[in-house]
């Protein structure tokens, strides 16, 4: 049996980097240390959970499946953790505010959570408003102080002047569906029989308007899209019910096959499926202290359950 009291707190860190960044360089980077030390504290943790936790595979290091057990309750400890440490980043506020904030439905549901224990932990007076991201411009908005921050992913758009864009983090697209599904019991999905399945479209602007189908359709592909539906909500017990496959954040896809083990995760073979991360405020209104004290907390937050940025400037 694991004796928890003799595991040393760097070494989970390690593993939740790793459960990220699927990269041991990556991971080094991201903790500021070097490959090396990374290797020696994998092995570490393979002789106290008797478990090889990641398998080095073509495409990076694979978790196995005790570490799948393992990756949320880490997750949510490392957060607990980093967020007791930065507590007070809203001390200095005189009053009671409300923060809006705008997020992509891909990322609300893993991200609220740490937000809240971020801005609420020892700040009660304080409340957070969020917005559903749509795809425009919010550069008004963010200059009129209506919003504080606008969390967006992918492409820039023509308002440099009014808007810091800072690249925050990434994330990627994968393939998620249930046991029905006929792509389930495969190791790898293939081109032709991702675009051949039926597919579930869970986002708020037409096919036809996504990045995604954009890139699909440019090389004459398209998804059969047999299921739409207005945002995420919901599309775990579609899945499982039926025999239709969703692209989705692995973010949002490992959140969900947490909540429901039946949901099997693969990676799609096509390029164009990472996406940055942004994080935007208003280069007028962030030089008030609450909303660049805001915006630390936000940048920590995406920070926690995203990888970093290779844009990402490093502090």
């Amino acid at each position: 049996m694991l004796d928890w009291r003799r595991i040393d707190l760097n070494n989970l860190k390690v593993l939740h980097a790793l459960m990220l960044e699927r990269h041991v360089g990556r991971a080094a980077e991201r903790l500021g240390v070097t490959a090396s030390s990374i290797s020696h504290r994998l092995r570490r943790m393979r002789e106290d959970f008797s478990d090889e936790l990641f398998v080095r595979t073509p495409t990076g290091m694979a978790p196995s499946p005790r570490m799948e057990e393992i990756a949320v309750p880490l997750s949510e400890m490392i957060t607990s953790i980093t967020l007791a440490v930065s507590s007070g980043a809203l001390e200095a506020l005189p009053q009671a505010r409300r923060f809006t904030l705008v997020v992509p439905d891909g990322l609300r549901q893993q991200l609220l959570p740490v937000l809240m224990q971020g801005l609420l932990q020892d700040h009660a007076g304080h409340s957070l408003h969020i917005r559903s991201f749509e795809r425009r411009s919010y550069a008004t908005e963010l200059s009129q102080g209506e919003v504080d921050a606008v969390i967006s992913v992918g492409g820039d758009r023509d308002d440099r002047s009014l808007v810091d864009r800072l690249p925050v983090a990434c994330d990627r697209l994968v393939c998620l569906f249930g046991p029905l599904c006929p792509l389930a019991g495969a190791d790898e999905v293939a081109v032709d029989d991702y675009l051949s399945a039926a597919h579930l479209y869970s986002l708020p602007w037409p096919a036809s308007d996504n990045h995604f189908d954009r890139l699909l359709a440019r090389d004459g592909r398209s998804r059969r899209i047999m299921l739409t539906m207005p945002s995420h909500l919901g599309i775990g017990d579609a899945l499982i019910a039926s025999r239709l496959v969703a692209t989705v954040p692995s973010s949002l896809a490992r959140h969900l096959t947490a909540l429901h083990p039946a949901l099997a995760i693969r990676p799609l073979a096509i390029d164009g499926t990472e996406g940055t991360v942004f994080l935007e405020t208003s280069r007028q209104q962030q030089r008030r202290p609450e909303i660049g004290r805001f915006k630390a907390l936000v940048e920590t937050a995406i920070r926690t359950v995203l990888p970093r940025s290779p844009a990402a400037p490093r502090g």
